[in-house]
């Protein structure tokens, strides 16, 4: 539908947005007119492994300026609890905000240095020589995800 709002039930008066991107581009928005308190990040960070949250932190991480782009990944960096969702999420915002011409390289090597933490260079290794093509394919797609891991030096 071409609408901004859709009635969906005109007895109770029901109305949903014409697309999800509306509705993700108003939550952004109303997270970035919030303060960047600690307290806020914990409420922007209890949705991050839900991936309907995911569009709604890239958007918002557009509008950040540098310094909140900044505090916020690091204290999304700082909640990364080892299974490398986190670390997708700043990923994940990083990338847009390199698209938009707006890089973070402090978040970049902050990230880099925490998904080296989680994922060592050895456990890649043993990852990818495993026997399960399951796990060897998981292993490939989240690296390949992950640009500084193409680094040559970081084969050494």
């Amino acid at each position: 539908s071409g609408s901004l709002l859709c009635c969906t039930d005109i007895e109770n008066k029901g109305y949903r947005f014409g697309h999800l991107t509306v509705q993700e581009f108003l939550a952004a928005s109303f997270l970035n007119r919030l303060s960047t308190s600690d307290s806020l990040f914990r409420l922007w960070v209890n949705p991050v492994c839900a991936s309907w949250f995911h569009e709604v932190l890239r958007l918002a991480s557009t509008m950040m300026d540098t310094d909140v782009f900044t505090t916020f990944s690091l204290f999304v960096l700082g909640q990364e609890d080892g299974s490398g969702a986190f670390c997708e999420v700043v990923n994940d915002m990083v990338q847009e905000r390199v698209a938009q011409r707006e890089p973070g390289f402090a978040v970049e090597e902050a990230l880099a240095k925490k998904f080296r933490s989680i994922r060592p260079f050895e456990a890649i290794v043993t990852m990818l020589s495993h026997p399960s093509a399951d796990l060897r394919a998981m292993t490939l797609k989240e690296t390949s995800r992950f640009h500084f891991l193409a680094d040559v030096g970081e084969l050494s």
